[in-house]
């Protein structure tokens, strides 16, 4: 035989009037607690049901698309200067890039902070180490990512494959 009241993972269920009581200040609540105050015991909550493998494997691919994203500061040296680009610098400078490398001239002037935040101007020949380098460290990102989401496919279970997205 049940319970009068069944735990629910946000309040209790009245099992006589199928009601569910949330709020601790309502009648109903309090009728709650008299009744466990009275020795009584509710039946637990219900197990949750299994989440099936391919939605397991989609939130750890997920976490590991996130990790990507966070891991998209790309330190890259030209002429022993180090500059940490993010995701936006990068996308700028490939724009200059096609244009510049086009024509084979950059803006006057143009530049880029380092890694401590001091503009610093560039040559044509340190800009197209810079771009090489971003190139080179995006691509292996999303080799690491792939290699990533071979591994959850693979796995029988998706959660033990660390998602954290490095490269070198």
């Amino acid at each position: 035989m049940s319970a009068r009241y069944k735990l629910l993972a946000l309040g209790v269920l009245d099992t006589q009037t199928a009601q569910v009581v949330t709020y601790k200040e309502t009648e109903k609540w309090i009728a709650f607690q008299a009744w466990v105050a009275a020795g009584n015991t509710p039946d637990p909550e219900d197990a949750p049901a299994p989440v099936p493998i391919g939605e397991r494997r989609l939130r750890q691919k997920i976490k590991v698309w996130r990790s990507e994203a966070t891991n998209q500061t790309i330190p890259v040296s030209a002429a022993g200067t180090t500059f940490k680009l993010n995701m936006y610098d990068v996308t700028i400078m490939y724009a200059i890039a096609l244009t510049a490398l086009g024509g084979g001239a950059l803006p006057a002037g143009f530049g880029w902070r380092d890694e401590n935040g001091v503009f610093t101007a560039l040559t044509l020949a340190q800009f197209k180490t810079i771009i090489n380098k971003i190139g080179d460290r995006g691509f292996a990102l999303r080799q690491a990512r792939w290699g990533k989401e071979d591994a959850i496919d693979a796995a029988a279970d998706p959660e033990v494959i660390d998602p954290e997205v490095t490269a070198p």
